[in-house]
């Protein structure tokens, strides 16, 4: 996964004035992993914002690391609950991350948003992430 993370921040960041964040509950602090550390301009833990990845706090903290509205920002997450409904509860745009051989809970099934391709959409491996994030670097060949 870190080597698929770093090629997908890597080609992100060729795109001028894409700016590249982590929100985590804490399972990892990117800032200090020496593998994916200087990918990230920022990380934001729940510890720092004083609550889970399921509540608005750690998206707006990202948004204001970020210098950006929510509402421009696109969070990518492998949690229903946590990334999407979290980053979708604060305006943000989201992707939600459905990693081949892993099914979410029927608890997590449950909380799945009705379909809305203006606020969100799923991705089965980091490449397509890419590939909906940045439709250009993708029509580039990279």
């Amino acid at each position: 996964l870190l080597v698929a993370c770093r090629a997908c921040v890597t080609s992100a960041r060729r795109v001028q004035g894409v700016c590249v964040g982590a929100v985590t509950d804490g399972n990892t602090d990117v800032s200090r992993a020496a593998a994916v550390g200087e990918l990230f301009d920022f990380a934001v833990t729940a510890a720092d914002a004083g609550s889970s990845k399921s509540a608005v706090p750690p998206y707006l903290q990202a948004a204001h690391a970020s210098g950006h509205r929510p509402t421009s920002i696109v969070h990518v997450g492998d949690s229903i609950s946590k990334d999407l409904c979290g980053a979708l509860r604060c305006g943000y745009r989201a992707v939600w991350l459905e990693r081949e051989g892993r099914s979410p809970s029927a608890e997590e099934q449950l909380a799945l948003p009705p379909a809305d391709e203006g606020r969100w959409t799923r991705a089965r491996s980091l490449h397509d992430v890419l590939r909906v994030l940045l439709p250009e670097v993708e029509s580039a060949g990279h």
